[in-house]
Protein backbone atom coordinates (compact mmCIF):
# COMPACT_ATOMS: atom_id res chain seq x y z
CA UNK A 1 0.00 0.00 0.00
CA UNK A 2 1.20 3.53 -0.77
CA UNK A 3 0.29 5.88 2.12
CA UNK A 4 -1.95 8.85 1.44
CA UNK A 5 -0.20 12.20 1.65
CA UNK A 6 -2.19 14.96 3.42
CA UNK A 7 -1.02 17.53 0.86
CA UNK A 8 -2.51 15.67 -2.10
CA UNK A 9 -5.47 17.46 -3.64
CA UNK A 10 -7.41 16.70 -6.84
CA UNK A 11 -8.21 19.06 -9.67
CA UNK A 12 -11.51 20.81 -9.07
CA UNK A 13 -12.53 21.01 -12.72
CA UNK A 14 -12.51 18.17 -15.28
CA UNK A 15 -9.77 17.62 -17.82
CA UNK A 16 -11.14 17.84 -21.35
CA UNK A 17 -9.42 15.71 -23.98
CA UNK A 18 -9.46 16.24 -27.71
CA UNK A 19 -12.09 14.68 -29.97
CA UNK A 20 -9.73 12.45 -31.96
CA UNK A 21 -10.49 8.72 -32.28
CA UNK A 22 -10.26 6.81 -29.01
CA UNK A 23 -10.54 9.99 -26.94
CA UNK A 24 -12.75 9.80 -23.92
CA UNK A 25 -15.26 12.11 -22.30
CA UNK A 26 -14.11 14.68 -19.71
CA UNK A 27 -12.50 12.94 -16.78
CA UNK A 28 -12.41 13.63 -13.05
CA UNK A 29 -9.59 11.25 -12.17
CA UNK A 30 -7.49 12.42 -9.24
CA UNK A 31 -4.96 10.97 -6.84
CA UNK A 32 -7.21 8.59 -4.79
CA UNK A 33 -7.69 6.48 -7.92
CA UNK A 34 -3.93 6.09 -8.19
CA UNK A 35 -3.52 5.03 -4.56
CA UNK A 36 -6.58 2.94 -3.74
CA UNK A 37 -5.60 0.27 -6.28
CA UNK A 38 -2.62 -0.72 -4.12
CA UNK A 39 -4.91 -1.84 -1.30
CA UNK A 40 -4.27 -2.03 2.42
CA UNK A 41 -1.26 -3.53 4.21
CA UNK A 42 -1.48 -7.32 4.13
CA UNK A 43 -4.41 -7.34 1.71
CA UNK A 44 -4.15 -10.09 -0.90
CA UNK A 45 -5.38 -8.07 -3.86
CA UNK A 46 -3.03 -9.35 -6.57
CA UNK A 47 -0.86 -6.20 -6.67
CA UNK A 48 2.91 -6.52 -6.22
CA UNK A 49 5.37 -3.60 -6.19
CA UNK A 50 9.09 -3.96 -6.80
CA UNK A 51 12.16 -2.64 -8.59
CA UNK A 52 13.16 -3.81 -12.05
CA UNK A 53 15.25 -2.49 -14.92
CA UNK A 54 12.89 -1.25 -17.64
CA UNK A 55 14.49 -1.31 -21.08
CA UNK A 56 12.15 1.29 -22.59
CA UNK A 57 13.34 3.97 -20.17
CA UNK A 58 9.98 4.43 -18.46
CA UNK A 59 10.07 5.53 -14.82
CA UNK A 60 7.69 2.70 -13.87
CA UNK A 61 5.20 0.25 -15.35
CA UNK A 62 2.12 -1.72 -14.29
CA UNK A 63 2.19 -5.10 -16.02
CA UNK A 64 -0.88 -7.31 -16.21
CA UNK A 65 0.34 -10.82 -15.34
CA UNK A 66 -2.94 -12.73 -15.31
CA UNK A 67 -6.00 -13.40 -13.16
CA UNK A 68 -6.62 -15.29 -9.93
CA UNK A 69 -9.81 -16.52 -8.25
CA UNK A 70 -11.21 -14.03 -5.75
CA UNK A 71 -14.46 -14.65 -3.91
CA UNK A 72 -17.13 -15.48 -6.48
CA UNK A 73 -15.12 -14.09 -9.37
CA UNK A 74 -11.60 -13.16 -10.38
CA UNK A 75 -9.07 -10.45 -9.70
CA UNK A 76 -6.35 -8.95 -11.88
CA UNK A 77 -2.76 -9.75 -10.97
CA UNK A 78 -0.54 -6.72 -11.57
CA UNK A 79 3.18 -6.18 -11.03
CA UNK A 80 4.09 -2.52 -10.58
CA UNK A 81 7.78 -2.14 -11.44
CA UNK A 82 9.73 0.97 -10.50
CA UNK A 83 12.70 1.40 -12.84
CA UNK A 84 15.82 0.55 -10.83
CA UNK A 85 18.03 2.28 -13.42
CA UNK A 86 16.12 5.55 -13.72
CA UNK A 87 14.25 6.03 -10.46
CA UNK A 88 12.52 9.35 -9.88
CA UNK A 89 12.54 10.87 -6.40
CA UNK A 90 10.41 13.07 -4.19
CA UNK A 91 7.21 14.46 -5.65
CA UNK A 92 7.88 12.94 -9.05
CA UNK A 93 8.24 9.47 -7.54
CA UNK A 94 4.91 9.95 -5.74
CA UNK A 95 3.33 11.01 -9.04
CA UNK A 96 4.84 8.04 -10.91
CA UNK A 97 3.53 5.59 -8.30
CA UNK A 98 0.06 7.14 -8.47
CA UNK A 99 0.23 7.06 -12.30
CA UNK A 100 0.88 3.31 -12.27
CA UNK A 101 -1.79 2.92 -9.62
CA UNK A 102 -4.28 4.35 -12.10
CA UNK A 103 -3.20 1.76 -14.68
CA UNK A 104 -3.57 -0.91 -12.01
CA UNK A 105 -7.10 0.29 -11.24
CA UNK A 106 -7.97 0.05 -14.95
CA UNK A 107 -6.84 -3.57 -15.08
CA UNK A 108 -8.71 -4.38 -11.89
CA UNK A 109 -11.88 -2.85 -13.31
CA UNK A 110 -11.47 -4.66 -16.63
CA UNK A 111 -11.33 -8.04 -14.91
CA UNK A 112 -14.13 -7.14 -12.48
CA UNK A 113 -16.44 -6.21 -15.37
CA UNK A 114 -15.92 -9.48 -17.22
CA UNK A 115 -19.18 -11.09 -18.32
CA UNK A 116 -20.48 -14.54 -17.33
CA UNK A 117 -18.68 -16.05 -20.32
CA UNK A 118 -15.38 -15.44 -18.52
CA UNK A 119 -13.79 -13.78 -21.56
CA UNK A 120 -11.61 -11.10 -19.99
CA UNK A 121 -10.54 -9.69 -23.34
CA UNK A 122 -14.16 -8.85 -24.19
CA UNK A 123 -14.80 -7.09 -20.90
CA UNK A 124 -16.36 -3.61 -21.35
CA UNK A 125 -13.70 -2.41 -18.95
CA UNK A 126 -10.88 -3.51 -21.27
CA UNK A 127 -10.23 0.02 -22.51
CA UNK A 128 -7.47 1.09 -24.89
CA UNK A 129 -3.95 1.99 -23.80
CA UNK A 130 -4.66 5.56 -24.94
CA UNK A 131 -7.65 5.84 -22.63
CA UNK A 132 -5.72 4.33 -19.75
CA UNK A 133 -2.81 6.74 -20.28
CA UNK A 134 -5.20 9.71 -20.43
CA UNK A 135 -6.55 8.72 -17.04
CA UNK A 136 -3.10 8.04 -15.57
CA UNK A 137 -1.58 11.32 -16.73
CA UNK A 138 -4.51 13.24 -15.27
CA UNK A 139 -3.67 11.50 -11.97
CA UNK A 140 -0.02 12.52 -12.43
CA UNK A 141 -1.02 16.15 -12.91
CA UNK A 142 -3.35 16.00 -9.90
CA UNK A 143 -0.61 14.69 -7.62
CA UNK A 144 1.98 17.23 -8.76
CA UNK A 145 -0.51 20.07 -8.36
CA UNK A 146 -1.30 18.92 -4.84
CA UNK A 147 2.26 18.59 -3.54
CA UNK A 148 4.13 21.79 -2.64
CA UNK A 149 7.42 22.27 -4.44
CA UNK A 150 6.63 20.12 -7.48
CA UNK A 151 8.87 20.83 -10.46
CA UNK A 152 7.77 21.27 -14.04
CA UNK A 153 6.90 17.93 -15.62
CA UNK A 154 7.36 17.53 -19.36
CA UNK A 155 7.70 13.81 -20.25
CA UNK A 156 8.40 14.67 -23.90
CA UNK A 157 9.18 17.88 -25.73
CA UNK A 158 6.14 20.14 -25.92
CA UNK A 159 4.08 17.90 -23.63
CA UNK A 160 3.87 19.81 -20.35
CA UNK A 161 1.73 17.94 -17.84
CA UNK A 162 2.37 20.29 -14.92
CA UNK A 163 3.92 23.76 -14.67
CA UNK A 164 4.26 25.31 -11.20
CA UNK A 165 4.48 28.79 -12.72
CA UNK A 166 0.97 28.53 -14.14
CA UNK A 167 -1.99 29.97 -12.29
CA UNK A 168 -4.31 27.35 -10.77
CA UNK A 169 -7.01 28.29 -13.32
CA UNK A 170 -4.56 27.54 -16.15
CA UNK A 171 -3.29 24.18 -14.94
CA UNK A 172 -6.20 22.15 -16.22
CA UNK A 173 -5.77 23.46 -19.76
CA UNK A 174 -2.01 22.93 -19.65
CA UNK A 175 -2.43 19.35 -18.46
CA UNK A 176 -5.06 18.64 -21.11
CA UNK A 177 -2.84 19.90 -23.92
CA UNK A 178 0.21 18.14 -22.53
CA UNK A 179 -1.59 14.81 -22.26
CA UNK A 180 -2.90 15.10 -25.80
CA UNK A 181 0.63 15.92 -27.01
CA UNK A 182 2.38 13.06 -25.20
CA UNK A 183 -0.18 10.64 -26.68
CA UNK A 184 -0.01 12.03 -30.22
CA UNK A 185 1.80 8.94 -31.49
CA UNK A 186 5.18 10.63 -31.92
CA UNK A 187 6.53 9.69 -28.47
CA UNK A 188 8.66 6.49 -28.70
CA UNK A 189 7.05 5.24 -25.47
CA UNK A 190 3.58 5.50 -27.04
CA UNK A 191 3.55 4.51 -30.73
CA UNK A 192 0.10 4.48 -32.33
CA UNK A 193 0.11 0.69 -32.55
CA UNK A 194 0.47 0.45 -28.78
CA UNK A 195 -2.06 3.20 -28.02
CA UNK A 196 -4.73 1.34 -30.00
CA UNK A 197 -4.32 -1.91 -28.11
CA UNK A 198 -6.57 -2.88 -25.22
CA UNK A 199 -4.91 -2.82 -21.81
CA UNK A 200 -5.22 -6.55 -21.12
CA UNK A 201 -3.85 -7.26 -24.60
CA UNK A 202 -0.92 -4.90 -24.23
CA UNK A 203 0.00 -6.38 -20.88
CA UNK A 204 1.30 -3.07 -19.54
Amino acid sequence: MIPRHPAFCPFISPIHFDSSPSSVLPLYFSYPRGLDAYGRPGEANGVTVGFRALSDGAAASAGFTGVSPSGDGYRADVFVAINSQNTSVGNQLAADIAHEGSHTADKQEAVAKTGPDGDFMRSPGNITVRESEQRAYSVTASVLAGLPGSAKYEPSRGAIIYDPRALPAQRNGIATQGINNVLSGTNPLYPLEKLRKQILEAGQ
